[in-house]
């Protein structure tokens, strides 16, 4: 099923299917470019209008624009239900694909998240955003608009100047949580997060492999909670973040910049860390107003070649910042987790830093394959699995296993189609 932006009429949606024309009077959302039947209007609610996936189709694709209607847009993953949250298979398998076409989901700056009581909300939550391309906002375009940004993983986005991943939130209340934004490039500024009002907030997200001229990860002013910003790349400044001002729990380690300020640099002579593990020292351009409980040594992540970013046993991170505000992690358990058995009762329980707290009563976790087509099984789908495919070309035995992604018993031409394929997207 597909609807038209402008050439259909409202007499001849009617006829064709009421459901669709029920859809647009109530939002008059008129800019989407593909209308599937895996769309849902949930009316349960009297005071919060919601449109989600029901979950039929795996790959929607679509550019979303919400044109100043307060939607609130999520998979089946739902904030207001007794369903299961933090489900990353259901947000994993539930893509939408903006296919270059321009900003995978657009708000138009006057959507609003803060007037619950009056049913007025904007949220996008439990999706996989991917595969847009815009001059500003490659994954979601905010416009200044007030919104929550949820349990997403947005990745593979571009925006030719700012923000790759997430673009334009406005100040407090919009919110950007329990997300992992990755793989992102902005030709200028922002690879995965640029906020260019003040007083943003970002909470226990995992943000890595981005790519920006400044703040490869995140350029932004205002408060980041939690996160764990890693392995981004600047050509120029902040290869982990570009002016950002408060820093509370959080791991800003392993990232590069061309220029100055590999983890950070700030002009604004505003920075602020607390119970964060960041190297001042040599990773940091700029000055800072406050340092509280500062750890300058490796955060010992489990296997960030594979992309786990979970603390290993030994992490000089686990309970060094103190308890202020119990929030959940990015795997959903509510921190904080005793993680040293030697605090005993002289002190109270602390929290870890960065976006996943380490429970010492959970196996460690093990690096696991991105799916068919990570034949080099490192976690991700990139061009050196081509490389990985070639030298298995033939091969029937038990060690090409892992290039044959489907399953024929030999590693041939289809097996090189669907990794071509696994990678164009």
């Amino acid at each position: 099923m597909f609807l038209s932006r402008r050439d259909r009429s409202t007499a001849e949606a009617r006829r064709r299917d009421s459901f669709c024309l029920l859809f647009l009077q109530r939002f008059r959302i008129f800019n989407l470019t593909g209308f599937h039947d895996g769309w849902r209007h949930d009316r349960s609610s009297p005071c919060l209008p919601r449109m989600y996936f029901t979950g039929r189709l795996r790959i929607y694709y679509e550019n979303i624009g919400m044109n100043g209607k307060n939607v609130s847009l999520r998979s089946l993953v739902d904030p207001w239900s007794s369903e299961p949250m933090f489900r990353w298979d259901v947000i994993r398998s539930t893509v939408i694909d903006g296919g270059r076409k321009g900003s995978v989901v657009t708000f138009r700056g006057d959507e609003t998240n803060g007037r619950w009581q009056e049913g007025v909300a904007a949220w996008v939550y439990g999706f996989t955003i991917r595969n847009g391309s815009a001059i500003n906002g490659g994954g979601i375009n905010g416009n200044g608009a007030q919104v929550v940004i949820a349990q997403c993983d947005i990745h593979s986005n571009y925006a030719a100047s700012a923000g790759g991943g997430i673009y334009g939130l406005s100040e407090d209340p919009s919110w950007i949580g329990h997300c992992k934004i990755h793989d992102n490039t902005a030709e200028v500024m922002g690879g995965g997060i640029c906020n260019v009002q003040p007083h943003g907030l970002a909470e226990a997200c995992l943000v890595y492999r981005n790519y920006a001229m400044f703040g490869g990860g995140v350029a932004m002013s205002g408060k980041l909670k939690r996160l764990t910003i890693t392995g981004n790349v600047a050509s120029l400044d902040g290869g982990g973040a570009h002016n950002s001002g408060y820093y509370y729990g959080c791991i800003v380690w392993g990232n590069e910049a061309k220029r100055r300020g590999a983890d950070i640099y700030d002009n604004t002579n505003d920075l602020e860390f607390v119970a964060s593990c960041v190297n001042v020292k040599s990773g940091v351009w700029g000055n800072y107003l406050a340092l509280i409980n500062l750890v300058a040594s490796d955060p010992l992540f489990v296997d960030p070649m594979r992309g786990d970013f979970h603390l290993s046993p030994l992490s000089p991170v686990i309970d060094q910042q103190p308890i202020l505000i119990a929030i959940l992690d990015l795997d959903g358990r509510q921190v904080p987790i005793d993680g040293r058995a030697d605090v005993g009762d002289e002190w109270p329980r602390q929290e870890d830093m960065g976006c996943y707290e380490f429970d010492p009563n959970a196996p460690t976790p093990t690096p696991t394959p991105a799916g068919p087509g990570d034949v080099r099984q490192d976690g991700r789908f990139d061009f050196l699995d081509l490389f990985e495919l070639s030298l298995h070309w033939q091969g029937s035995d038990e060690t090409s296993r892992k290039a044959d992604i489907n399953a024929s018993g030999t590693v041939d031409a289809e097996d090189l189609l669907l990794l071509i394929e696994l990678l164009t997207y």
